[in-house]
């Protein structure tokens, strides 16, 4: 599978919904940009609300140039907050069921042809998917942090299969719905947090949406710009300042002097500071990062031993972002990916007892998910 159109979710989907003509394969993306007026004395951050589709039916490589990319809306953050998205995206919606049901017809070199089509997916980082499927953005507001599944806070700390887990269904969730427009003030706020649901998303309205199944997650914003980015510096502190194998100076001198590829040169990693490994957070892009993991096992491994409990879980924390991030995949990635993830958060537990299992582990449980 070297696209996500080649899965056979996809394929059903597709099968199921036309026989005949052709079906637009739409992804929807959503994303917050901060844009600066740096004149005048009234300098100040707008912070503006992004949406754009794209068709899955261009190749990959084709896909996020920039005249495949369709600006739908471009609208300020605080007014999507206080309006909603309703509004925002009614004549998307309404497009998005005439593809679904009837078709639309086009004029197509001189010849009528019918147009299906539907929205398939809408990948985005975990505030935006959060806020676009209806859910709580910030994991501290809920007691349910997953768009994905119904755990608990508790429960996602002591499991680490997919399986394992109450996967949120549509029906369940139009449901909940219901029942928010029926209590009374009080009890609303409290359901909504227990539910972390915090409204109807429009999306809901398009014909035979899955919600779980469209939303999905992202690695790049749970792993090189999240779990990677932490496991890198508590493994450096640990190396450097607890086990003494080597030093800060003699990892940064190996960066700048690695033989680096004329394609990740102008994403190599930047000089790493003492103050990033105590604060736990890198400051390298999710390129950069990648780079990183990807050498560090070349730069660094001859002075780590091999039996070292904590580079061996970093060495799989590296395979599970590579396996994630792989441009294809076989049918057995799914499975050895839940294997990975699943022996990795074990062996966290038992060589960072003081470090908590952030709700991006959990997300990770579901990178592997099976729809």
């Amino acid at each position: 599978m070297r696209d996500f159109c080649d899965a056979s979710y996809m394929k059903d989907l597709v099968r199921n919904r036309v026989v005949n003509g052709i079906f637009l394969q739409l992804v929807l993306y959503m994303d917050d940009i901060e844009i600066v007026n740096p004149i005048g004395s009234h300098t100040k951050k707008h912070k503006v609300t992004m949406i754009y589709f794209t068709l899955a039916n261009i190749p990959p490589e084709f896909r996020s140039k920039y005249e495949a990319i369709q600006l739908l809306a471009v609208v300020k953050s605080q007014d999507v907050k206080e309006f909603g998205l309703g509004k925002i995206l009614h004549d998307f919606v309404e497009t998005m069921n005439r593809l679904n049901t009837t078709g639309i017809d086009f004029s197509v070199n001189d010849r009528n042809v019918t147009v299906w089509g539907g929205l398939i997916i809408a990948p985005a980082d975990t505030p935006a998917a959060q806020y676009l499927g209806g859910f709580k953005e910030g994991v501290g507001l809920s007691n349910k942090v997953c768009r994905t599944c119904n755990t608990s806070r508790n429960e996602m700390k002591l499991k680490f299969l997919d399986a394992d887990f109450q996967k949120r269904t549509t029906d369940q969730h139009l449901e909940r719905l219901n029942l928010l427009t029926q209590m009374t003030t009080m009890a609303a706020k409290y359901w909504s947090k227990t539910w972390g649901i915090n409204g109807r998303s429009p999306l809901l309205d398009i014909h035979g949406i899955d919600l779980a199944a469209c939303l999905v997650q992202d690695p790049m914003h749970i792993l090189t710009e999240g779990l990677l980015s932490k496991e890198v510096c508590l493994i450096l502190y640990n190396f450097i300042a607890v086990e003494k194998y080597f030093t800060l100076a003699f990892l940064n001198n190996a960066l700048g002097g690695f033989s680096y590829t004329y394609l990740e040169e102008k994403n190599k990693p930047e000089k790493i500071k003492s103050d990033d490994l105590l604060n736990g957070k890198l400051k390298q892009t999710s390129a950069s990062l990648l780079i990183l993991c990807c050498i560090l096992p070349i730069v660094i491994g001859k002075k780590v031993p091999t039996e070292n409990s904590k580079w061996k879980n970093f060495l799989r924390i590296v395979q599970i972002t590579l396996l994630s991030t792989s441009p294809y995949a076989s049918e057995d990635t799914a499975a050895e990916l839940e294997q990975l993830i699943y022996t990795h958060h074990c062996e966290f537990k038992k060589d960072y007892p003081k470090s908590p299992l952030t709700p991006k582990f959990h997300y990770l449980v579901h990178i592997p998910n099976r729809y």
